[in-house]
């Protein structure tokens, strides 16, 4: 499985200059970087909740941690 995320993670890591490539002309770059990432939380956000054995669900207490780090992230690739 650690695999499998892995190559999806290299997958998903080169989608903004395809995507940049095939939207349309004046879109900012910024724009599609965000729009890549809202996406991708709507899939990665409920898979960490719901994973079985989460600690997510146990202690709300790492829920700082998981919004710093996608907070980190989104600027990052912003």
């Amino acid at each position: 499985m650690g695999s499998l995320c892995v190559v999806l993670a290299s997958v998903c890591w080169g989608t903004t200059g395809t995507l940049q490539a095939l939207a349309p002309a004046g879109v900012h770059p910024l724009a599609l970087g965000g729009t890549r990432l809202l996406v991708a939380s709507l899939f990665l956000f409920p898979a960490a909740l719901y994973r079985k054995g989460s600690a997510f669900m146990k202690e709300r207490s790492l829920w700082t941690g998981l919004l710093t780090a996608g907070g980190g992230t989104a600027v990052y690739h912003l």
